[in-house]
């Protein structure tokens, strides 16, 4: 009993950014008169008076205020800094100077991943601003999401040498993300939004792509080497299984979902199993369990076990994120 107004606090402050995230102007403040109105039904039920009542009215505006803050700076700087419309800016042909933040997924004939951008050069005549014009991005950088349309196999393996934490050139074109064209379907701009992404940049051929690997101690990129020992467990499973085996074996001991066969996506998804194929916590239950067994039988300690195993579990949440 001693838990529930700590409960009833995370609630409150859930629901206020559920109320923000789903309301707007005067019906956001409708909707949360109506939510505090409703507080003494529940504070009646947890028996809290006073602060108490208070602190829960003050946990659920400040859920709201802080998904409209977090709102509020989830906005695109290019239009500011390049003093352009989002308009002109769809479709601006340029050279962008950044850094890769993700890995590199290569699906057929496509590359996509994540940069932050540090720069812009403009190309082509009839645009705003000269060629020798450079438009430097502030300490806080843009986020883009970069498509690489590989022109020939070849391409491919040039794209898989591609890693975290280079230094890249690239030139194409920006563009904005879609949006949804039916009721109630997928919106892939409101996606990217809650990555803090609102551009696209639409590369043809890996020839317009120039990566550069980091020196010193960027080399020692964390995430950069989580990245290729991903890869090359991905490897090792294709190795082991057959198609279309392989993919789903991939995503279901390293999260890689995105090799998973359609068809067998689709019939976990037609029976509700799709959970499986993301990493859970039966995932971790079964790698601990596994862990342990391996250190019972090298005769190690219980204590000395369970410490090898909890530095041991951030390395499997890393591999499969």
């Amino acid at each position: 009993m001693k838990g529930r107004p700590l409960v009833v606090f995370t609630v409150c402050w859930l629901c206020g950014s559920g109320l923000a995230c789903a309301l707007t102007g005067w019906t956001l403040f409708w909707g949360m008169l109506g939510a505090i109105a409703c507080l003494p039904f529940l504070l009646g039920w947890i028996e809290l008076r006073g602060w108490s009542a208070l602190l829960l009215i003050a946990s659920l505006i400040g859920g709201a205020v802080h998904w409209e803050w977090n709102e509020a700076r989830n906005v695109s700087s290019l239009p500011e800094v390049t003093h352009m419309a989002v308009e002109e800016l769809d479709g601006y042909a340029a050279t962008l100077h950044a850094t890769l933040d993700s890995d590199v997924r290569i699906d057929g004939d496509r590359a996509d991943f994540q940069i932050l951008l540090a720069s812009i050069e403009p190309l082509g005549e009839g645009q705003s601003g000269t060629d020798s014009e450079v438009f430097q991005l502030p300490a806080k950088k843009e986020r883009l999401m970069v498509q690489v349309r590989l022109a020939a196999e070849e391409e491919q393996q040039v794209a898989t040498e591609w890693r975290r934490g280079d230094a890249i050139t690239l030139t194409g074109s920006l563009a904005l993300p879609g949006e949804a064209r039916n009721f109630g379907g997928f919106d892939y701009r409101n996606y990217l939004k809650t990555q803090y992404i609102h551009w696209l940049f639409k590369v043809k051929g890996a020839g317009s792509v120039t990566a550069t690997s980091p020196e010193g101690f960027g080399q020692f990129n964390i995430l950069r080497w989580n990245d290729l020992v991903r890869n090359q467990l991905g490897s090792a499973v294709d190795r082991l299984f057959p198609e279309p085996h392989a993919g789903y074996m991939k995503g279901l001991i390293i999260g890689m979902a995105s090799d998973i066969d359609p068809d067998t996506y689709g019939q976990f998804s037609q029976i509700g199993l799709t959970h499986i194929l993301a990493i859970s916590g039966t995932h971790v239950a079964v790698y601990v369990a596994s862990l342990l067994l391996l250190m019972s039988w090298l005769r190690l300690t219980r204590e000395t076990s369970l410490t090898i195993v909890l530095l041991l579990i951030p390395a499997y949440v890393l591999l499969s994120v």
